[in-house]
């Protein structure tokens, strides 16, 4: 097997990776993901990944927008280190919508960090701030820098899937 298609499997292997942990919320099975983009990018020698240009990345019901999606891997441990995405970032799924400039997915922390006017919406409730972070693994959630929260408790399940929604400054 010549080295080139030794590059075009493991290449294969890491978009199916990334988008595996992109979408950890799922349920596990065999539910087929999508990424559409207007451009690819590829750099095997330092492990990264790059989809850019109206990037839409769709599994089941949660769909993923930005201008730029980015994944790092760590060559040594052969696994995505962060994956982060760019540009009007939107994260919808159902009647729950995330948006920021960028965010950002620490996979060995199980932490995403949402930054650049973030804020997730579910029907009329709103939390904002300077920056989200949802720490999955802790079941918790961080909103940091002029907190804003608009709240229906008879209209709301949990803003943050698995977290707590706690403000800190």
């Amino acid at each position: 097997m010549t080295n080139k298609i030794k590059k075009r499997k493991w290449l294969a292997i890491l978009v199916g990776i990334l988008l595996c942990l992109i979408f950890q919320g799922q349920s596990s099975g065999n539910i087929p993901i999508q990424i559409n983009s207007e451009r690819l990018e590829v750099d095997n020698l330092n492990n990264h990944v790059i989809f850019e240009g109206n990037v839409e990345a769709v599994r089941g019901d949660m769909i993923i927008n930005s201008e730029r999606l980015e994944v790092f891997n760590n060559q040594k441990e052969r696994k995505i280190e962060k994956i982060l995405a760019s540009g009007k970032v939107r994260i919808k799924q159902g009647k729950r919508l995330a948006k920021a400039e960028q965010a950002i997915y620490y996979t060995q922390e199980g932490k995403i960090i949402l930054s650049g006017q973030p804020e997730v919406v579910e029907e009329d409730n709103i939390i904002s701030g300077r920056e989200i972070t949802i720490l999955l693994q802790e079941n918790k959630s961080v909103v940091k820098g002029n907190v804003k929260v608009v709240f229906y408790p008879n209209q709301s399940r949990d803003l943050f899937p698995k977290a707590t929604g706690k403000a800190k400054e």
